[in-house]
């Protein structure tokens, strides 16, 4: 996986590792330096869910919903979360807003 994270020249990779818990690091620095960089919230989700961490994967994915909310990958994310969580009415419905904004 290769992480993005901002810096004074735009988005640059910071990390590329077979490693969720180390990419993880470089998504929540990515989210404190721009709290509003839908990708890297996206990508922590997804990294969250890889790690069976599902309740943050879940508020990774509503943040990144939040801020990109016409994005089909967060609703993506966000059924993953709800998947591992149990939650499968709620993950198909995030499932079919995906798919409906092209995802």
């Amino acid at each position: 996986m290769i992480a993005l994270a901002l810096t004074p020249q735009g988005q640059a990779p910071v990390a590329v590792t077979p490693q969720p818990a180390e990419t993880l690091v470089a998504f929540e620095r990515a989210t404190m330096l721009d709290p509003n960089y839908g990708a890297a919230w996206r990508n922590r989700a997804l990294t969250l869910n890889e790690l069976k961490r599902y309740q943050e994967a879940l508020a990774a994915a509503d943040r990144a919903v939040a801020i990109e909310p016409t994005n089909s990958i967060g609703y993506t994310r966000r059924a993953e979360a709800l998947r591992g969580l149990g939650r499968e009415a709620e993950a198909q419905e995030a499932e079919r807003r995906a798919k409906g904004l092209g995802g």
